[in-house]
């Protein structure tokens, strides 16, 4: 996917975040079909992995590995383990909701 279109996806994540009352919102790129974000709100601060996949592929769910690498980098920065699954077309708009998972339950 172009980085325009990675930059959407960032901006729909940005933007929910926001709606969600979070603030000092930091997006940090991991590769390109995902990326990490630092949030802090009023109820909690968490990281977020997000990870998005198109239209026309499958996404099953995330791995132990993932969850794992996940919970190892919010350990880290002292925040919640989160993760955002989205689904996009190639323009990298939302299509469907986002799968909100905290990750400090599994």
């Amino acid at each position: 996917m172009p980085a325009e279109n990675i930059k959407s996806v960032e901006g729909v994540i940005r933007s929910q975040l926001r709606s969600l009352g979070y603030f000092n919102i930091e997006i940090k790129e991991e590769d390109e079909r995902s990326f990490n974000v630092l949030a802090d709100g009023n109820l909690r601060s968490i990281f977020l992995f997000v990870i998005f996949y198109l239209v026309s592929e499958h996404f099953k769910s995330l791995s132990q590995e993932e969850i794992k690498k996940v919970k190892e980098h919010a350990d880290t920065v002292k925040k919640e383990p989160w993760a955002a699954i989205m689904k996009v077309n190639e323009k990298g708009e939302l299509v469907d909701s986002i799968q909100w998972k905290n990750l400090s339950k599994i």
